[in-house]
């Protein structure tokens, strides 16, 4: 099972990237009323607290008071979860990366070649940014893997 990781993206940049005012994004999170009191537009945070769903694992929400003592709401964070790789799937991956290597012809070029593939792949930098949902994908590509002809060349040359 992998680590799950929490990243938040707070509610302003979501409103920069959406190109709507800030306010306008509250609004969709909080919902709005008509003056008489009827719900005008269903809000995210009613929703999912109608359906018993644990706020604090979707929101972090904000607030602060004005210089009159007023309580503001400043926004919201939201929280994406992601499930990265274990240290065990790591270990796991790497030395299947290293046995395949070592099958090829042991080089470290070889060994780069497979490890950077397998980023491709999983469309990662490097083993810490890995999500969980590619393990199997990068397994095959491991498997899957062939010497490009330019490492081939190398090699008979040594």
């Amino acid at each position: 099972m992998g680590e799950i990781v929490r990243k938040y993206i707070d509610s302003r940049e979501v409103a920069e990237m959406m190109e709507v005012e800030h306010k306008e994004i509250l609004r969709k999170l909080e919902g709005t009323k008509y003056a008489d009191g009827r719900v005008k537009q269903v809000g995210i945070i009613p929703v999912l607290t109608k359906g018993n769903f644990p706020l604090s694992e979707y929101f972090l929400l904000s607030s602060y008071k004005d210089a009159s003592g007023k309580v503001r709401k400043e926004g919201a964070r939201g929280i994406m979860i992601e499930e990265r790789l274990s240290v065990k799937d790591q270990c796991e991956l790497m030395s299947h990366i290293e046995r395949k290597a070592h099958e090829m012809g042991n080089t470290e070029e070889i060994y780069k070649d497979i490890y950077q593939m397998v980023m491709r792949e999983a469309g990662a930098y490097n083993m810490e940014y890995v999500s969980h949902k590619y393990l199997y994908a990068m397994h095959e590509a491991v498997d899957g893997y062939e010497l490009p002809s330019y490492l081939e060349s190398k090699m008979k040359e040594e």
